[in-house]
């Protein structure tokens, strides 16, 4: 009964996905539609100014409607009195820090085009409404957007001239708004199971998160994305000091302070972190504590910690290389120092771009090589 339930919300879940889909290549035919009209109806260069219209619809209405959506989380987070440290439309990644930087990333990864991420700058400020407030922001901007389009582009629609090419332009981009508040407002998840804005709503209206480890999630993001911890506001760090001195220090605490010792190289600092967690904790902290146990030599105990654990808690791709070095090393004492290498290599490769996290992953793994790990790895032939 139960397989068959967990194939009907599989078969569900691509119904779903196929939907979005279907809504958005109407929407998107609609656009070419209406350039291919403004073309047909425009005196201007014998209709040829008109063509030119098609070849530019993503620069036309798909980027600026993007920019639109992710401008409209960004100011409702600075209206919450968050920060915003990034805004990334399509290849273009703008970073708010002690200067501005503005560069490029290889792929738009889970996003449908864009991102916004901002940060509370206190945990008073993690609360549930400013939460709903931030992911509303990009919609609300979207459907406000695209009603703006079409009121000053219909009186110009019927022009013939340069007004009616403009209108057209202005119309691609209304119905580019209403294609980025259908992609965020019709529930959806990735497959990594992050939902779009709505879920994210909806998510946050049900669920009543404690806001200390809503601040700490944030800075695990923040972290991820380049930033060192001394570029953070100055209650991070306190708040992290103030919850691992607790009795039962919380688990986003212990992740974040363990990033902050691994990007500093200070990896004393980050076995000390790495505990073995309660019994009853079913996380990340497994992950940190597995390594540690190869890092020891003793993978029988760090098996059993990968055993217990049962998700990573966060879409984290660096706790998954940790969890990784964990694994290389079991794998290589039990005997299959084959898939051992394997698994080695492709880790190596993945931790090739130089960004301050994986030169830090990089050089956990280096470390975790010359001690018991590379001996067992070791033992019958040479990585390649």
């Amino acid at each position: 009964m139960r397989g068959i339930l967990k194939r009907a919300q599989a078969w569900l879940t691509k119904a779903n996905h196929f939907a979005v889909w279907l809504v958005v290549t109407a929407l998107n035919i609609f656009a070419l539609v209406a350039l291919l009209a403004a073309s047909r109806n425009s005196d201007v260069l014998n209709g040829a100014a008109g063509l030119l219209l098609l070849f530019t619809l993503p620069l036309l209405g798909l980027a600026p409607a993007t920019l639109l959506h992710e401008l409209g989380h960004a100011i409702a987070a600075r209206l919450c009195g968050w920060r915003v440290w990034i805004i990334c439309v399509g290849p273009v990644l703008v970073r708010f820090s002690s200067r501005l930087i503005i560069e490029t990333r290889p792929s738009l990864g889970g996003d449908a085009g864009g991102f916004v991420l901002p940060a509370p700058r206190r945990p008073e400020q993690a609360t549930k409404l400013r939460k709903i407030i931030v992911t509303a922001g990009g919609p609300i901007a979207s459907i406000v957007g695209a009603a703006l389009a079409f009121w000053i582009a219909a009186p110009w629609v019927e022009d013939r001239g340069w007004e009616g090419l403009l209108a057209a332009a202005i119309y691609v981009f209304g119905i580019s708004s209403v294609t980025c508040a259908v992609l965020t407002l019709w529930p959806t998840r990735d497959r990594r199971g992050v939902g779009n804005d709505i879920v994210q709503i909806l998510d946050a209206m049900r669920l009543q998160p404690d806001p200390r480890q809503v601040y700490f999630r944030y800075a695990l993001g923040l972290i991820e994305f380049g930033f060192q911890p001394e570029e953070w506001d100055a209650h991070v760090a306190r708040e992290i000091d103030v919850d691992l001195a607790s009795a039962t220090p919380s688990e986003g605490a212990r992740l974040v302070a363990f990033l902050q010792a691994l990007t500093r190289h200070d990896f004393e600092r980050a076995r000390a972190l790495a505990l073995e967690p309660d019994k009853q904790q079913l996380g990340a902290t497994h992950y940190l504590h597995a390594w540690r146990n190869v890092e020891d030599g003793d993978f029988a105990a760090a098996d059993d910690a990968l055993a217990r654990s049962k998700g990573a808690g966060f879409h984290s791709a660096w706790l998954m290389q940790v969890r990784e070095i964990a694994l290389i090393g079991v794998l290589a004492a039990s005997g299959d120092r084959a898939d051992a290498k394997d698994r080695y290599n492709r880790l190596r490769h993945a931790l090739w771009s130089s960004t301050p996290l994986n030169r830090a992953i990089s050089a956990l793994l280096d470390r975790a090589m010359q001690g018991p790990l590379g001996v067992a790895l070791n033992a019958s032939a040479t990585v390649a």
